[in-house]
């Protein structure tokens, strides 16, 4: 899977997301970091 759609799935879940941040972990596209930082903090 490719970071970008992730990243937009992840946006559109937490739309108050102050962050959201995706990291291939690996570069296979099959293990990823992912950051969800609350708008709220």
């Amino acid at each position: 899977m490719a970071i970008d759609p992730l990243q937009t799935l992840l946006e559109r879940a937490f739309p108050d997301a102050a962050e959201v941040h995706v990291e291939d972990r690996t570069g296979g596209g099959d293990h990823f970091q992912v950051t969800v930082r609350s708008g709220t903090e």
